[in-house]
């Protein structure tokens, strides 16, 4: 497990695209800034604490089945919030967990991001020509 300290930005795309067509105002777009975040491997998707999920507006698809560090639980698929880390910008699935206390950053969200940790537990940036997708 490693934490990506320079900060991102959760928000939620559909509130961004309803801005871009002109139905919704500008600064209408629910957002939250992190100024650190784990970042875990082992992950395949993003987790956020429902609590986090429903403030930001997150349009569940489907309740799933997970297996967390306390057993196997339920938890909703998202699928409409994006992030922004040092300028760059992706939108992936993620998971709302009532249990979670803090967002984790997945694999696939790493991989999209271009994302890599270092052999010292460091997360940092790919190149932008050399990323791995």
């Amino acid at each position: 497990m490693a934490t990506l300290q320079s900060g991102c930005t959760f928000l939620n795309e559909d509130d961004r695209i309803r801005v871009r067509l002109g139905l919704a105002i500008e600064g209408s777009v629910r957002t939250t800034t992190m100024a650190s975040i784990r970042v875990e491997r082992r992950n395949m998707l993003s987790v956020l604490p429902r609590a986090l999920a429903i403030a930001l507006g997150a349009s569940y698809t489907r309740t799933v089945m997970v297996r967390t560090r306390k057993g196997v639980e339920s938890a909703d698929l998202c699928d409409n919030l994006a992030i922004h880390v040092q300028g760059r910008k992706s939108t992936f699935p993620c998971l709302a967990v009532d249990g979670a206390v803090e967002a984790v950053l997945g694999r696939t969200a790493m991989l999209a991001l271009g994302l890599e940790i270092a052999s010292d537990e460091t997360v940092g940036l790919i190149p932008e020509p050399y990323i791995r997708i």
